[in-house]
């Protein structure tokens, strides 16, 4: 129905300064990334909007300029990091696509 490819057209990047202790999450500065694919299109011409949400990312930076070059291989924390990729107008968990079978390869 569609291909296994995803091509970049944009994104976003923020941070949030966030303690629970109750639930022991740690004070930090948390980070999500959003990147917007263009549209998949079905069979019939349909387009679909798609896009990948990583959140609770935590880097060891202090400053918001330490972010050019940095990667996800490069987080750290107590939190572990949320990914969610949204196609087909609704979201789609990363590890229920890998259960249905999803083989696709996502490349930031």
């Amino acid at each position: 129905m569609f291909g296994n490819q995803f091509t970049a057209v944009g994104g976003e990047i923020y941070g949030q300064l966030f303690e629970n202790v109750q639930m022991d999450v740690p004070r930090n500065v948390y980070w999500a990334c959003k990147v917007e694919f263009s549209p998949m299109v079905d069979e019939d011409g349909g387009e679909w909007a798609c896009s990948l949400l990583c959140e609770w990312l935590v880097w060891p930076i202090r400053r918001w300029r330490e972010l050019d070059g940095i990667s996800l291989a490069q987080c750290v924390g107590k939190v572990k990091v949320e990914a969610s990729l949204y196609y087909l107008s609704k979201h789609q968990p990363i590890r229920e696509l890998n259960r249905a079978g999803y083989s696709g390869e996502l490349r930031l």
